[in-house]
């Protein structure tokens, strides 16, 4: 049986569970089903002695297969459920079945497994066989799994300083947007990008139109943000304009030197 590593196959070779069930209840449970055959010939009714199958009432029926007793014996329930079958944790038997119903509940869980299990057998110790067996399954051990995360780093100086609103300054263009230059008929539409000015401090937003990725846009439109947003503080200047993703805003640190050459008392920083 060891040489067996699907239910279906080894079902299909025996022909029927119950030969199955014999042979493994055999190799386990040899001197009990010899006890209780003994009691049953001289009449009696005496329990099994301490152990594992004491407390459930078992009974060797004439098929010669060792199955539960218990009290239900007048239930409308099927035969195999009222009496099923007693199989030790550690049968190749009691394995199998409970990967057929691991895989017949579609990998829920421990209840819906061990409800399939007890339709074929009572497996003795088949809780922890079963948790044991759904901790080691690769389809549960999947859906079980979830995403790392990734350590962040720590926030930069202009994040985490004190200063005046917007002089620490991130800069990122925004997706081209398509707007009428003026009203009137047969007027087409030009594509324009935003330049959003962020507060590396406050989160304050400063939104400014530019005509294209070039350097002249840019500069025109950082001449503006300062002009507005400086106008009329005493000693009042952006100290950092930074690029807050290089990559993404085509903004290279080469615009940013020759900002910085043309606006002589700004300094920008890539």
């Amino acid at each position: 049986m060891t040489n067996f590593s699907d239910l279906g196959r080894l079902l299909r070779l025996l022909t029927r569970l119950k030969s199955c069930i014999r042979y493994a209840q055999r190799e386990t449970f040899n001197s009990e089903i010899n006890f209780l055959k003994q009691m049953q010939l001289d009449g009696r009714s005496n329990p099994l002695p301490k152990g594992p199958l004491r407390s459930l009432s078992p009974l060797v029926y004439p098929s010669g297969v060792l199955r539960v007793g218990g009290r239900v014996e007048h239930s409308s329930l099927p035969y195999h459920v009222k009496h099923p079958p007693i199989l030790d944790e550690a049968c190749h038997l009691a394995e199998l079945i409970i990967v057929w119903a691991h895989a017949r509940s579609l990998h829920v869980g421990f209840r819906s497994t061990y409800s399939y299990v007890l339709q074929r057998a009572w497996v003795n110790g088949g809780k922890c066989r079963i948790r044991h067996f759904i901790l080691k399954c690769v389809v549960c051990v999947r859906n079980r799994s979830s995403p790392l995360t990734q350590l962040m780093a720590n926030l930069p100086p202009g994040r985490v300083t004190p200063s005046r609103a917007l002089a620490r300054t991130g800069v990122e263009y925004a997706w081209p947007f398509h707007v009428l230059p003026k009203k009137g008929r047969g007027v087409r539409t030009t594509k324009i990008y935003v330049a959003a000015f962020v507060c590396m401090a406050l989160k304050n937003i400063h939104l400014e139109p530019v005509g294209d990725f070039s350097t002249e846009s840019l500069m025109d439109a950082v001449t503006r943000f300062i002009g507005v947003t400086f106008r009329g503080i005493v000693g009042g200047r952006c100290v950092v304009i930074q690029d807050s993703s290089e990559e993404d805003s085509r903004i290279k640190k080469s615009h940013l030197r020759r900002i910085y050459s043309s606006i002589g008392k700004h300094r920008a920083s890539a």
